[in-house]
């Protein structure tokens, strides 16, 4: 009976949010991709063995062929490994993954794929840290294009995800996560970003397929 009840106010929850996306006009909607680079999404490389969660670069690609029939605009924001490599990041979960070998910018890492690259509209200044609005020309960018909605894909979910769009909430964006296509290290920070932080913050959290099947 309870288990029944929580399936049937999960799916009205979704109903919902989904209900929103049918006053969004897509000329004003932006797919931001965060850090979609080959040392993030190459299956063999050191980063995809140090977390638990990965982003699957073939249900990226598919979903941003379906943003792209919806007329969404696509941004690349990617992370800047150069820098963090050479000059070290302030933040200490770059730290550590520079530690333990996962930025593995040697083997060309830090290119974004060309099939993911022609999907998109635009690409951002690279970020050196968390948040992809810092130090880059993000902002501008968006704002030149007229974006009022943002949904955001790719990056570490508790780490350059949640500070990414708590940045674009103060800047009076919509902002929309899609919950498979971020990165985790464990299940716990997954599970505690995804279900506990940011529907504290963002106006929605959902699947890629939900989106997909959006307006």
């Amino acid at each position: 009976m309870i288990a029944r009840l929580v399936d049937r106010t999960g799916k009205w929850l979704v109903r919902r949010k989904m209900a929103t996306y049918a006053r969004f006009d897509p000329t004003r909607t932006c797919v931001l991709v965060l850090g979609a680079q080959r040392a993030f999404l190459d299956p063999e490389s050191a980063w995809q063995r140090t977390i638990k969660h990965p982003v699957a670069s073939a249900v990226l690609r598919t979903f941003l062929e379906a943003s792209r029939t919806k007329g969404w605009h696509i941004v690349h924001s990617p992370v800047d490994l150069d820098a963090a490599q050479a000059k070290g990041s302030s933040a200490r979960f770059f730290r550590q993954q520079i530690r333990l070998g996962a930025l593995d910018i040697d083997r060309d890492g830090g290119q974004i794929p060309e099939e993911l690259r022609n999907a998109s509209d635009s690409l951002s200044h690279p970020y050196a840290g968390l948040n992809a609005f810092t130090n880059t020309d993000l902002a501008e960018l968006l704002e030149a294009k007229d974006i009022g909605h943002v949904i955001i894909a790719g990056g570490v979910v508790n780490a350059d995800v949640d500070s990414t769009a708590r940045m674009a909430v103060e800047l009076d964006y919509d902002v929309t996560i899609v919950s498979d296509l971020v990165a985790a290290l464990s299940e716990k920070d997954r599970a505690n970003t995804l279900h506990i932080t940011l529907p504290r913050i963002v106006a929605r959290v959902l699947t890629s397929a939900e989106l997909e099947g959006a307006g």
